[in-house]
């Protein structure tokens, strides 16, 4: 009865040994969304907050038709759109478009400070920009831009019910460095605050005016991958 009773148990124990050693099931997480990859085609949107500084040759107020060295500053806003890829590891190129209005424009001519009414700026530039992640968790970045832009003033022209662009228009290069967070808030999207600081170099197509500025801000970032 006893060598039938052992036999018995080593038969059990030998039937659940492999239930017992089998490994546990995965969880069944969404392990696309648990990876804070950043991986494919992406769209970023941007608005932004700046203020300008700039230098002129020409007079800024007569939207420098004038032959007097003056500068300008401005408070404004704008917005920059971006569509690219991952390109080298932690690395990405994109295209970018982006446009920016100043408003409240205060110049200073022959060392005079004045208002100027009914007068803004617009910014429109176009460009690559490369952007890298240097840390593992995808939300830091930091990132370059280089853009063909231009720099046009504008009136208010209530007589033709809108705004009427005049005097010459700014051409040249501007470059702009860039650099924030962004968090995962789902799948695809990312959210986030940056910093920007914009320097251009404009001229006008004979070269007789030009003008130097920088423009400082803040940028909302919403990144679609």
């Amino acid at each position: 009865m006893g060598a039938s009773c052992f036999r018995w148990a080593v038969l059990c124990s030998l039937v659940a040994s492999p239930a017992l050693g089998a490994p546990d099931a995965p969880d069944a997480p969404d392990a696309a969304y648990e990876s804070p990859g950043r991986q494919g085609f992406f769209l970023r949107f941007a608005p932004k907050f700046s203020y300008l500084f700039l230098w002129s040759n020409a007079n800024v107020a007569s939207s420098f038709r004038q032959e007097l060295p003056s500068s300008a500053d401005a408070q404004g806003y704008g917005f920059e759109g971006q569509i690219g890829r991952e390109v080298w590891g932690r690395v990405s190129l994109a295209a970018a478009f982006d446009f920016e209005t100043y408003r409240r424009v205060h110049a200073k001519v022959e060392g005079e400070t004045i208002a100027v009414e009914h007068f803004q700026l617009g910014v429109v530039a176009f460009g690559l920009v490369v952007t890298a992640f240097p840390f593992e968790d995808l939300g830091w970045y930091t990132a370059l831009k280089a853009s063909l832009c231009s720099i046009e003033p504008a009136l208010d022209n209530e007589s033709f019910g809108g705004t009427a662009f005049s005097g010459p228009q700014m051409r040249g290069a501007c470059v702009s460095a860039l650099g924030g967070y962004e968090w995962r808030v789902s799948r695809g999207w990312w959210m986030g605050l940056g910093a920007r600081i914009g320097y251009l170099r404009n001229t006008t197509n004979e070269g007789d005016q030009s003008l130097n500025a920088v423009s400082p801000g803040l940028m909302l970032t919403a990144t679609y991958y």
